[in-house]
């Protein structure tokens, strides 16, 4: 088996009626920590589960208050599949990265402040989704690029990304497949021509 950045936290258990009990464990991450359920294998090789619903993270508050050792799934006070991370990040791979870094907190509030630095640092989360929405299926249907291997993530963003002319591109093609909006995609047109013009 894989092993992840965070090994699995808590514990899973069926009680004698067939309800799924859930366990929290203590997860440490340089002072951000606290009391979760984290399953790390279903998150990262789903195919091992019957269930697609299948529980990969209860947050610290998910617990209800003062319990938190085989609490059955209607007590939980707050629960995430897989898919709901992805349908948060809008990828797989942001969703990975989102998962392994969640210690205690709701994802929606971890998400938030990796939309505030990806707004303040070159509007990186926007960048992912067009390397992986735009650039590699274009790469990969291209006849031209036959033989050749597509850039990596971070070259992208350093330079197909800077480029405003592909990155326009890029944007236009997001607003297409309804990754942001028309207002969002002039937002950061305008926030990046203004940090090229300084």
């Amino acid at each position: 088996m894989a092993r992840y950045k965070d090994e699995n936290r808590g514990r899973k258990e069926k009680s004698k009626d067939g309800q799924y009990l859930y366990s929290s464990e203590y997860c440490a991450n340089g002072g951000s920590d606290g009391f979760i359920y984290k399953n790390s294998v279903a998150f990262h090789e789903p195919w091992r589960y019957k269930d697609k619903n299948e529980i990969v993270y209860i947050p610290e508050y998910g617990f209800p208050d003062g319990k938190a050792e085989r609490v059955p799934t209607d007590e939980l006070q707050a629960q995430y599949t897989r898919q709901d991370l992805i349908n948060l990040t809008n990828s797989e791979s942001l969703a990975a990265e989102l998962f392994d870094e969640l210690t205690w907190q709701n994802p929606d509030t971890l998400w938030n402040e990796w939309c505030n630095d990806s707004d303040e640092n070159g509007y990186w989360i926007e960048a992912r989704w067009a390397y992986e929405k735009v650039y590699l299926p274009e790469f990969a249907d291209g006849v031209d690029r036959k033989g050749q291997e597509p850039v990596c993530g971070d070259e992208f963003f350093h330079v197909e990304w800077q480029d405003e002319e592909y990155r326009n591109y890029c944007l236009k093609r997001l607003t297409e497949i309804g990754c942001i909006s028309k207002k969002n995609a002039q937002s950061i047109k305008n926030a990046l021509a203004e940090e090229e013009m300084e």
